[in-house]
């Protein structure tokens, strides 16, 4: 890719591919970079700023990946998972209205989804909104042992002081996904 990119640096394809094996190498300032180039050559491909929007998310630099995935979900609102993980970069950062604005209206399209329930329901429960949580949260622990029902009880083992029964939650979760 490098002699193809010194003879045609605009090549946006090139700049693509050489971005996605840089994420794949854990390269992840290098990829941004790729991919930025990619699209200032003027290309608005939408996998192409979500490939961007995954590689900040990977390098947790949350606030540039939601930049980028709320630019593919504006693009591209039925790409689910440009939206959940839209959703998972307000949650991260702690903007649980943003997480209950993007997803609520999704609940008849998503509602079966782990991750959608999980974001959902933690959201809410964040907000004070336990009743309505709890009713999404439900949903993790119909079909039994999860990771996304593990993962939630062990943040709010921690959240309640009580680290010692986090732990094997948290690596139980670990365990299944």
């Amino acid at each position: 890719f490098a002699d193809l990119l010194e003879q045609q640096p605009d090549r946006v394809d090139a700049r693509s591919n050489l971005g996605a094996a840089y994420v794949k190498l854990g390269r992840y300032e290098e990829a941004i970079k790729h991919y930025n180039r990619a699209l200032s050559a003027g290309s608005e491909v939408v996998g192409l700023r979500f490939n961007l929007g995954l590689a900040y998310y990977k390098a947790d630099q949350m606030p540039e990946a939601a930049e980028q995935f709320a630019a593919v979900h504006k693009l591209a609102p039925k790409n689910a998972s440009a939206t959940l993980l839209l959703a998972d970069c307000h949650m991260r950062s702690g903007e649980y209205a943003q997480v209950i604005a993007l997803l609520s209206p999704l609940e008849d399209e998503l509602g079966n989804d782990r991750l959608f329930s999980y974001l959902l329901g933690t959201a809410y429960i964040e907000q004070g909104e336990i009743d309505r949580g709890q009713k999404v949260i439900d949903r993790l622990f119909r079909d039994g042992d999860s990771a996304e029902a593990r993962l939630l009880m062990g943040a709010q083992y921690l959240r309640s002081g009580i680290p010692l029964k986090a732990v094997p939650e948290i690596a139980r979760a670990v365990e299944l996904n």
